[in-house]
């Protein structure tokens, strides 16, 4: 147990007994609590406003209502989203006691065996909420060992500030360490990720999205910021320095915490602070935020985090976008974070420095990126390595058919290196498997691809890079019917060659593939 879940003056939530109104006391005394009207701070961007007891059995109804109240507000220790979310998983244990103790307004005489009995109503029990991926599921280990600890965390702090309604038995003879699961640790398959390949289909079909969730959009998939930290960001959030834009975010934890941006998000950010401005004077916007509805039933009002994701998931089925199995894409705040993470990581960061731009307290999240990261590089060198590819001739410029492991031995390079970093070696039009210690004698030579028209004898091309020749083949046929339809004869001359080589490469990846 942490000591912080029972203690009450050293919590991090300390204050909510200052802030609640005259008119929130009288709100204590309903079924029903609206936040809003209590005063205290609560998450906005969450449609989180209400607190029913009205689902709990009337004889113990006071209790958890006077457990609830003492948190919140007499010990401060919880917040409004932690006291929402120990009423849901409370509720079944009321339930339980309530159908077998319905004369009780009291747990005083709470045995031992009254909690292997609710653990195997907990067990018998199907999964519930709106989510069909659990919904009407059996119980699982994470759930059990959740519901379970909610409870001992509220007989615990009953017991320990001696109130009269609590169990007589002690919480170590009520509730056993054994009787939470173990919870088995994610294996990395299962972790969700917004790849590239996903994210260039979103990009394809940016222009059919509401225009003005794109900005959300955007910025939360370049700075790796929860949604909610988005839809919070205040006016004044883009700060430049001397190495480029930063976003300062408020963090409850992290103090000043900021993020390095593009110039063009922030751009968008610039964009979207005339707009605010122009549209809400500062009393239509006393939060000073960023991002405020301008159409529709409630504008001026902060976007709900549930709305954005749903019209994303809306967005992504309307337009088809699948994953690399073929499976519909499914957008989530961990998936951004983990994309923006293992991309902090490709771009040469360690997982400490990625540990800072997420902000967290232990570097977990920036662990499972790197593990993503590995597996699927892992996953990709295992198919790049069994493709047949193509070399040139330093002589005659003629393609050799090679592996991309035999030319990084003839290189001399090591081979657990280019496992590492054979990425890292793409280039538009094919692979440089040079020594990261040599330099490139043509690389001020850009009129026409250095690679190819040197016959460099560092160039590596195979059947993934098909698309990108393709692509070529078809913009020069267009380009040198157009000069020819122009009379520019010379233009059509030139690349004419560069046409004929790049038919020669696709012909033979296609030959090999």
């Amino acid at each position: 147990m942490k000591r912080n879940k029972i203690m009450a003056t050293e919590n991090k939530y300390a204050g909510n007994n200052k802030l609640i109104t005259a008119e929130g006391n009288e709100e204590l005394n309903k079924d029903t609590w609206d936040v809003r009207v209590l005063g205290i701070t609560y998450i906005y961007t969450r449609n989180d406003f209400h607190l029913t007891f009205k689902n709990i059995d009337i004889q113990l109804r006071p209790l958890l209502k006077k457990y609830v109240i003492d948190r919140l507000f007499t010990k401060n220790s919880i917040s409004w989203q932690t006291a929402r979310n120990d009423v849901f998983h409370l509720r079944k244990f009321f339930e339980f006691f309530c159908l077998k103790y319905p004369e009780l307004n009291h747990l005083k005489n709470l045995e031992r065996g009254d909690i292997e009995e609710y653990y195997i109503f907990l067990k018998e029990s199907k999964l519930g909420g709106n989510d069909t991926k659990y919904k009407g599921k059996p119980s699982s280990d994470y759930y059990l060992w959740r519901m379970i600890g909610i409870l001992e965390t509220f007989l615990t702090y009953i017991q320990r500030y001696e109130w009269e309604e609590a169990p007589l038995k002690g919480i170590r003879n009520l509730i056993y360490q054994e009787d939470r699961p173990i919870v088995k640790n994610k294996k990395i398959e299962e972790y969700e990720i917004i790849t590239d390949f996903i994210w260039a289909q979103v990009i394809d079909n940016l222009d059919k999205m509401i225009p003005h969730y794109i900005p959300i959009l955007l910025i939360l998939e370049s700075t790796g910021l929860n949604l909610n930290d988005v839809l919070t960001l205040d006016l004044d959030c883009l700060h430049e320095t001397s190495e480029g834009f930063r976003v300062k975010v408020t963090k409850r934890i992290v103090k000043n915490h900021s993020i390095p941006v593009s110039n063009d998000i922030a751009e968008i950010i610039k964009h979207q602070r005339k707009i605010i401005k122009t549209r809400f004077p500062v009393e239509m916007n006393p939060r000073n935020l960023l991002f405020l509805k301008t159409s529709g039933k409630a504008p001026g009002k902060p976007y709900l985090y549930i709305s954005f994701y749903r019209q994303l998931n809306n967005f992504s089925k309307d337009n088809n976008i699948k994953d690399e199995m073929g499976n519909s894409a499914h957008f989530n705040s961990r998936a951004f974070r983990n994309r923006f993470g293992i991309n902090q990581l490709a771009s040469g960061k360690s997982v400490p420095e990625v540990q800072k731009l997420f902000a967290t307290v232990t570097p977990y999240l920036a662990m499972i990126c790197a593990q993503i990261k590995d597996r699927d590089l892992d996953k990709k060198w295992e198919e790049t390595k069994e493709m047949y590819g193509l070399r040139l001739n330093p002589l005659t410029g003629e393609t050799i058919t090679t592996f991309l492991e035999n030319m990084a031995d003839e290189q001399g390079i090591n081979q657990e290196w280019l496992r590492r970093n054979h990425e890292s070696l793409k280039m538009e039009h094919g692979y440089c498997v040079r020594p990261s210690q040599s330099h490139c004698q043509y690389i001020h030579q850009l009129i026409e691809m250095p690679c190819i028209h040197h016959k460099c004898q560092s160039f590596y091309v195979d059947s993934s890079f098909l698309h990108y020749y393709l692509d070529q083949i078809s913009k020069m046929e267009i380009e040198i019917e157009r000069y020819k339809n122009m009379g520019r004869y010379r233009s059509a001359e030139i690349l004419e060659p560069r046409l004929f080589k790049y038919r020669e490469i696709l012909k033979k990846i296609q030959g090999i593939s």
